[in-house]
C-alpha cells in the first residue's frame, strides 16, 4: 500500500447553515430584554428600519409592512423626588429578591410559589393579599404557602415579606437579635398604643416609663418600609410574553403585543433614495438593507407565531393544572410538543428558554411545563414528575412517623401511581429531604 500524497474526488452531502438562518434561530431564543435591545441596535444600523409611535403616526407609512402590532417600548418616569444615588445597588426591590430566590430556593416547586409572592409584593415591601386566596389561586396547600412565605421572610431587607406592620417591626427586631417578650407585648398592642392608650399598657404589662420610652426609640429607629430603599417598580423583570386568560370554561392564549417595539421597513424611502443614488457600490448597500431589513420583519413574524402555537399546544395540555392544581399537572416533553405542531424539538426548546407565560395561576417559565412521566396503574393516565414530587413532600410533611421510601412507594401504588422505591429515593433527594433514619433523629434532637 502507497503512502505517498494523491489527489482524489470525493462527493457528500452537507448541511450549512447561512447567515440568515443563524439569527432567525438566535432571535428565537433571546429573551425579551435582549430581544429589545437587539432591535434597538439593528434600527439605528438599517437607515430603512424604523419604531412607529403609535401615539405619534408617521405621514410616510412604509408600502409593506407585518402584520405584527408591537407597541413602542415603555418610557418610564421614576418622579421628580427620586434620586438613584439613594440606592447603592441601583436595583428595583423585585430584581433583589429575584437574585435571593434563584440563589436560596432550589426546590421547583417551592421556586415557583417564591416567584409568584413576589409578584405579589409591594414597592414597601408588603404582601398584601389574604394568603388563603394565594393557595387557592395556585393550587397549593396553605401550610406549604406558608412555609415559603416564613422562608422568604429572612431575605435582605429585614421585613420584607411582612403582612403587616407589627409583623414588619418583629421580623426587624429578630434580625437585631433583640426581639423578647417585652416586644412581642409592644407589638401585639400596636393599635391601643398608637390611638392614646400608652398609659393603659404600661400599666396593665407593668413596665417602667424608662423601659418603655427605651422601645418606643428602638422602634422608630426601624425601618416601616424595607423596600423604599429600592428603585421604584418600572417593569416587570420577567415580563411576561404570553398571557393566558379565561373566558368562560375556555382558556385564550394571546400574546403581549406591549413588550416589543413596533418595526416598520420605509420602503417609500428607500425608492427616493434610490433615485438619487447613481453609485452602484451605494444601490448595493441600500438593496443589502432592504433584504436585512424585510428578513427581520419575517423573522420577527414567525417568532410570534412560533412561540403563540408552542404556548396554545402547552395551555391545551395542561388545562387540567390551571383547573385543579399541581397534583394534576400532566408529564409532557418537548418531543410531544414538536410532534403536536410539526416543529423541530430544538425550536421548541429554543422558544420556550427563558420565556414566561401569565396564567390565572400565576407567572410561570415556559419550561415549568415539561417532565417526564410515570405510568399509573390500571389506568390509563400518566404523572409528571413534578406532580409525585409534591406527592411525595406531602406525604413526608404531614407524617408522623418518618416514612420509608419503601413505605411512600406503596402508598404511591395504592393512589394507582406505579414507582419503584428507587425512584422515590431519586425524586426525594432531587427536594433536598434528608432519608427516613436522618428524620428520625432529627425528630428527636
Amino acid at each position: 500500500m502507497s503512502n505517498k500524497p494523491s489527489l482524489s474526488i470525493k462527493q457528500g452531502q452537507q448541511l450549512q447553515i447561512s447567515n440568515s438562518l443563524q439569527q432567525a434561530i438566535k432571535l428565537l431564543q433571546l429573551p425579551t430584554i435582549e430581544l429589545v435591545e437587539f432591535l434597538a441596535l439593528e434600527i439605528e444600523k438599517n437607515p430603512l428600519l424604523s419604531q412607529q409611535d403609535e401615539d405619534n403616526e408617521q405621514e410616510e407609512l412604509p408600502v409593506e409592512t407585518s402584520e405584527l402590532r408591537y407597541q413602542k417600548v415603555h418610557k418610564y418616569n421614576y418622579g421628580d423626588d427620586y434620586n438613584i444615588e439613594d440606592n447603592e445597588s441601583g436595583k428595583t426591590l423585585r430584581e433583589h429578591v429575584l437574585e435571593q430566590i434563584y440563589l436560596d430556593i432550589h426546590d421547583k416547586h417551592k421556586r415557583m410559589i417564591a416567584l409568584n409572592l413576589a409578584d405579589l409584593l409591594t414597592e414597601a415591601g408588603y404582601i398584601e393579599e389574604d394568603l388563603t386566596l394565594i393557595a387557592t389561586k395556585l393550587g397549593v396547600e396553605f401550610k406549604e404557602l406558608e412555609e415559603v412565605l416564613y422562608l422568604m421572610q429572612k431575605f435582605d431587607p429585614p421585613g420584607i415579606f411582612a403582612r403587616n406592620l407589627a409583623e414588619c417591626l418583629r421580623l426587624q427586631l429578630q434580625d437585631l437579635g433583640k426581639l423578647d417578650e417585652s416586644y412581642e407585648l409592644l407589638l401585639e398592642n400596636l393599635q391601643l398604643i398608637s390611638s392614646g392608650g400608652a398609659a393603659v399598657f404600661k400599666k396593665t404589662h407593668h413596665i417602667a416609663d424608662e423601659d418603655f420610652a427605651l422601645m418606643i426609640k428602638n422602634l422608630k429607629s426601624l425601618n416601616p418600609k424595607p423596600g423604599s430603599k429600592f428603585i421604584p417598580q418600572i417593569t416587570n423583570y420577567m415580563e411576561p410574553e404570553v398571557f393566558v386568560r379565561r373566558e368562560k370554561n375556555r382558556l385564550i392564549v394571546e400574546l403581549n403585543n406591549n413588550i416589543l417595539p413596533k418595526i416598520l421597513v420605509n420602503r417609500r424611502y428607500y425608492a427616493e433614495i434610490r433615485k438619487k443614488t447613481v453609485n452602484q457600490q451605494e444601490k448595493n448597500y441600500l438593496s443589502e438593507q432592504l433584504s436585512t431589513a424585510n428578513w427581520l420583519i419575517k423573522a420577527l413574524d414567525q417568532r410570534a407565531n412560533t412561540l403563540l402555537r408552542v404556548a396554545t399546544e402547552i395551555i391545551s395540555r395542561q388545562h387540567e393544572f390551571f383547573d385543579r392544581g399541581i397534583n394534576y399537572l400532566r408529564p409532557m416533553t418537548i418531543k410531544d410538543i414538536s410532534s403536536a405542531i410539526d416543529l423541530h424539538e430544538s425550536s421548541i426548546s429554543r422558544i420556550t428558554s427563558n420565556k414566561f407565560m401569565s396564567t390565572p395561576s400565576g407567572l410561570f417559565e415556559m419550561k415549568y411545563f415539561f417532565s417526564s412521566g410515570v405510568g399509573g396503574e390500571n389506568t390509563e393516565d400518566d404523572y409528571s414528575s413534578t406532580t409525585i414530587k409534591h406527592l411525595i413532600k406531602k406525604m413526608i410533611d404531614e407524617e408522623e412517623k418518618p416514612l420509608s421510601d419503601n413505605q411512600i412507594a406503596k402508598a404511591l401504588k395504592e393512589q394507582n401511581i406505579n414507582i419503584a422505591r428507587r425512584t422515590v429515593t431519586k425524586y426525594r433527594e432531587s427536594l433536598n429531604i434528608p432519608t427516613s433514619a436522618l428524620r428520625k433523629i432529627a425528630h428527636y434532637v
